[in-house]
């Protein structure tokens, strides 16, 4: 009998024990989380230009721009003549640069503001060359491009590269100015700004218009990647 006592006294305190284990597997803990995603959105706002159609005289020298006061101004040497023009459009993320009646040595110029226009500061990650035309064709490319670099175009062979050969009709050259980080977008300050200056070679034609368009793009600030070659930091 007493044998049989303590089993049953060690089987209680054993489902006893169970008892416990199984209310403890069942408690639970429940905590609630919210995550909102930000916004990247860059978009080109303002266009300027060295040599507008009418006003101002054609540009001798690639110049520099001077955004010290908000307003980008051009700053160089011109001709005493007014005879050619350069001028540029901007959709989504593609930008065409287009002279008109352009010669031999004439520098043409345009700048952007690049505006932050979403949630998350943003920095400039790459930019492509993917359309040339002359005249009344035009054919698509995809060349990267480095910031600071001279490309030289000859736009019969569609072959771009960085050395002066007969042929080239035009170079040109970008610039990205405040574009290794944009924060989102304040009235007053937070601008980036992308120029191009564009050159007429001396085997370029006469009466024929050549335009170009460039592919730009933008990553949050904090990819892994440094800023290309060529953007200040």
């Amino acid at each position: 009998m007493k044998k049989i006592g303590l089993l049953s006294l060690a089987l209680v305190l054993a489902l006893g024990t169970l008892g416990v284990a199984y209310a403890m597997w069942f408690d639970t803990l429940e905590i609630d989380g919210t995550i909102s995603t930000g916004s990247l959105e860059i978009i080109f706002a303002s266009q300027y230009d060295n040599d507008p159609a009418t006003g101002a005289d054609d540009p001798c020298e690639a110049g520099s721009w001077n955004i010290s006061s908000g307003t980008p101004v051009w700053d160089g040497g011109r001709y005493t003549k007014d005879y050619a023009s350069i001028a540029s459009t901007f959709e989504d993320e593609f930008a065409t640069i287009s002279v008109n009646n352009a010669y031999p040595s004439y520098w043409g110029s345009v700048i952007w503001d690049v505006k932050n226009v979403g949630l998350i500061p943003v920095k400039f990650w790459s930019v492509n060359l993917t359309e040339l035309s002359k005249g009344n064709s035009e054919w698509p490319v995809n060349v990267e491009l480095v910031i600071g670099t001279r490309y030289y175009v000859d736009a019969d062979t569609q072959n771009v590269d960085t050395t002066l050969d007969p042929g080239d009709d035009f170079s040109f050259i970008l610039s990205c100015l405040n574009c290794c980080q944009i924060d989102p977008y304040n009235p007053t300050e937070d601008l980036g700004y992308i120029d191009v200056t564009v050159h007429l070679e001396q085997d370029a034609e006469q009466k024929t218009l050549y335009d170009f368009t460039l592919k730009y793009l933008f990553c949050q600030w904090n990819e892994g990647l440094p800023c290309p070659p060529g953007v200040p930091v």
